[in-house]
This record gives structure tokens, sequence and C-alpha cells, in this order.
């Protein structure tokens, strides 16, 4: 029976990419998404954030390595993986997204830029 792995999340970059180049020559960029959930609570609202490691690679890596900067928004669609990480002395499988695709939200400059430009019109 075939399982379905997808995953779709949206936020903001936490720090720049990191680039690496694999053993066998492919281009890696990993970052981490911060995303939020809101609910409201007894009339307050209340923010739950989350921070997602995401790996992506050959020109997609490419790509984001270039365009990508902290605070930038993403939306990321891929799919759930695990890597074993020593915490201490325990071997644990930490999740990730190996993104299949990334799409950058419009920088505020450009947002500004492209309103500007169609209210001149």
């Amino acid at each position: 029976m075939n399982s379905l792995n997808s995953i779709l999340i949206e936020g903001e970059l936490v720090d720049d990419p990191v680039i690496s180049i694999a053993s066998e020559g492919r281009t890696l960029t990993s970052f981490t998404v911060r995303s939020h959930r809101w609910d409201k609570v007894d009339g307050t609202l209340t923010d739950h954030p989350i921070r997602v490691p995401v790996l992506t690679e050959s020109r997609l890596a490419e790509v984001c390595g270039e365009y990508l900067k902290k605070g930038r928004g993403v939306r990321v669609v891929g799919r759930l993986a695990t890597a074993e990480r020593e915490i201490g002395p325990l071997l644990v499988n930490m999740p990730y997204i190996h993104a299949e695709h990334v799409e950058f939200k419009p920088t505020k400059q450009k947002a500004e830029a492209e309103h500007a430009e169609a209210v001149a019109l």
C-alpha cells in the first residue's frame, strides 16, 4: 500500500541559507522556516510559532542560496525526511523538509514598487 508523504509550510527564514556541496558534487542549501499559528483562547490571540529545517538540492539549492535571505517569506512544498543526530548519548532521528518546490514571497520593497507602478498607471 502506498503512503502519502507531502507537506506545505509558509513562513519566513530564521537565518541566511547555508550552501554546501555534497560528496557527489550536488549543491545543497539548508535553511530554517519559522511559521506561526494563531489561536484565540479566552478572547486573547496567542501565537504558536514553529521552526522547521528545510533542505534543497541541485538547481533549486543554487537559486535558494542566491536569492533567499533572513526574514524573506517563503512557501515550501516537499516531503518529510529524517536525519540522525547525536544529542548527548542519544542518537535521535530529527525531522526536516526535503523541498521539491520553494516559492519566494515578494519583498516589501518589491511589493511597494509594484504598487506604486500600478497606481501610476
